[in-house]
């Protein structure tokens, strides 16, 4: 024992505690929380599946506040997307695990687009990786055999970004 009656053991915890209380931590027990939503699947869904509502239901899990913002909790939120890992039945989605459906496949040929101005330059590249509307990928020039990064179109076209 220590001068004051606390062991040093007990001065760290009580030290602890006070730190914690000053930030706003709490230390509430995991059954006092309340069950939140969440969606999971009912089967297992394979990366580049779509996620169909038909393999989609809610179940309720105790889980912190971060795990609530990392997760899946409606099912307007995995519309129209596709796994990007596995998801393993009755387990939260979460949302680093979704993905928008790929509309340019590594290594197809797509149609580039250059325009500056007046001037439209159009030529076929073949695709190094698969991407979504927005994403930047790198392509190949399919004559000059150039490589350039080029943004994907809602049609599957690309333009270019960088010549």
């Amino acid at each position: 024992m220590l001068a004051g009656g606390l062991s040093s053991f007990a001065r760290l915890a009580l030290l602890g505690l006070c730190a914690a209380a000053c930030l706003g931590v709490s230390f509430a027990s995991r059954a006092a929380a309340e069950p939140v939503p969440f969606l999971v699947p009912t089967r297992t869904v394979y990366p580049g599946q779509d996620i169909s509502k038909g393999r989609l239901e809610i179940r309720h899990f105790r889980a912190s506040y971060g795990a609530t913002l990392r997760a899946v909790k409606q099912r307007h939120q995995v519309e129209g997307k596709v796994a990007a890992k596995t998801l393993v039945p009755m387990r939260p989605i979460l949302l680093k695990n979704v993905r928008e459906p790929y509309i340019v496949q590594s290594g197809t040929r797509a149609k580039l687009i250059f325009s500056k101005g007046n001037l439209t330059i159009t030529t076929l590249v073949t695709a190094l990786q698969s991407g979504s509307v927005g994403d930047l990928i790198r392509v190949r020039n399919v004559d000059s055999g150039k490589r350039l990064v080029a943004r994907v179109r809602p049609d599957g076209v690309l333009e270019v970004e960088r010549p």
